[in-house]
């Protein structure tokens, strides 16, 4: 009897063994490096700023460790060094974040020096008017409170509070703005503020696939094939934030136009539904061993910041040109949509 008893406790064991022979992720510290494009970039805009905005060229070397998550304190740091055309290097963007009790709290921010640079255009009475310096400090910040989904260590959710100070234009409308008037000059098409300013709260979501294809978690679009310890297929890495946007011009716009143009201004600053979307394309090649695992991924990096529409879109717009001494200033959204992307690879370990 005693020996059946024995064996039963010795199957038990090895059956314990063979269904998980590798060591719980959350015991497991994680270490990443990726090559990319700097993440501030005048291809990133889509309208008429692309050629306006002119940022040095540069690629970001970004280091990341994120600490056991066995503890009741843990935390991730992360770092993007950017290495421009003429060898100096920057500190690009710095993240930092904690989790404690189940709570998740994480900080980004990121900025770059850039100018307003226009090709072939007077900026002063042809086209576009800039306020202010044409050197402009860019900015991103991010803030998030969450969780961690239940079951998949990569991935978590919660509030994620967005502001980015960078270019922006505000089309402007009078009653001739192609022509002007006798002995005045023409009126701008829009106004750029090198320094506007993006704000947005909203639901966040975050998922690291390559993490997840270490653990065999189902991640967010990934589809995984597995040889022995080898994982390998495409996913989808992201994080987005989607909610209320609203924006802020850095300048008292109704004076500029009064002061250049003799004109009175009537402008509302857009407030709607937009998103931010930091995404990774990606190709995931992962292997495990009992202790530890390795993974590499490669593919197409970017970020997205778009506002989809403004509460004048659903109510019709307030203000109108009613005499041949006024304005109308309009957000455009098209020409103010962010949509940067780059070939990237990463390395991540895990021990």
């Amino acid at each position: 009897m005693i020996r059946f008893s024995l064996a039963l406790v010795a199957l038990s064991a090895a059956t314990q063994v063979v269904a998980d022979p590798y060591a719980d992720y959350h015991d497991l510290s994680y270490t990443s490096y990726m090559l990319r494009q700097t993440a501030w970039s005048p291809d990133q805009y889509v309208g008429d700023l692309k050629d306006l905005v002119e940022f040095g060229d540069a690629l970001a070397h970004v280091v990341e460790f994120r600490s056991p998550r066995n503890k009741a304190l843990s935390f991730d740091l992360a770092a993007a060094v950017r290495t421009n055309a003429d060898g100096d290097t920057e500190l690009e963007s710095f993240v930092g974040a904690i989790e404690a009790g189940g709570v998740f709290f994480r900080l980004e921010s990121s900025s770059a020096e850039g100018y307003i640079n226009p090709k072939d255009r007077d900026t002063q009475f042809n086209g576009q008017y800039v306020i202010g310096e044409r050197k402009f400090d860019a900015q991103y910040t991010q803030l998030n409170i969450g969780t961690e989904l239940e079951g998949n260590m990569g991935a978590r959710w919660g509030l994620g509070y967005i502001e980015v100070v960078q270019p922006a234009q505000i089309n402007i409308y009078t009653a001739r703005s192609d022509g002007g008037y006798t002995d005045q000059p023409s009126y701008p098409d829009a106004l750029v503020d090198p320094e506007y300013t993006t704000r947005l709260l909203g639901l966040w979501f975050d998922v690291d696939n390559l993490q997840a294809a270490m653990h065999d978690q189902s991640g967010f679009a990934l589809s995984l094939s597995q040889s022995g310890g080898w994982r390998y297929g495409p996913g989808l890495t992201m994080d987005i934030t989607f909610g209320l946007m609203s924006g802020e011009s850095s300048a008292n716009l109704e004076q500029v136009v009064r002061d250049n143009y003799g004109l009175n201004l009537k402008y509302e600053e857009p407030v709607g539904i937009g998103w931010s979307v930091s995404y990774k394309l990606e190709y995931i090649v992962a292997y495990r061993l009992p202790s530890s695992n390795i993974g590499v991924s490669l593919g197409v990096e970017g970020r997205a910041l778009q506002q989809f529409f403004t509460s004048e879109d659903l109510t019709g717009a307030s203000n109108s040109v009613d005499s041949n001494y006024e304005a109308v200033g309009q957000f455009g959204i098209g020409d103010n949509t962010v949509l940067h992307y780059g070939p990237f690879v990463r390395m991540a370990w895990e021990i």
